[in-house]
């Protein structure tokens, strides 16, 4: 991980980022780190939030924020 922000970084760089952040995540995960296994979590979503393009979504427009599929947020620009 580095200390450069997601708003700076390339697209390749962040899918990096995620790659690695995951793989941390799932390590985390083995060791049984709950807390550390969560934290990392939110910052794959947050690195995977960078790589959409702001210009796909409607004015209102419901969607998926996380994998748990019960939850759905709605969007409004």
């Amino acid at each position: 991980m580095s200390d450069v922000r997601y708003s700076k970084m390339s697209a390749y760089e962040l899918q990096q980022e995620i790659a690695a952040l995951t793989e941390k995540a799932r390590k985390a995960e083995q060791l049984g780190m709950v807390n550390e296994f969560s934290v990392l979590e939110r910052k794959v979503t947050m690195a995977k939030a960078y790589l959409l393009n702001p210009d796909d979504f409607k004015k209102v427009k419901y969607i998926k924020l996380t994998e748990i599929p019960v939850s759905i947020s709605k969007l409004i620009i």
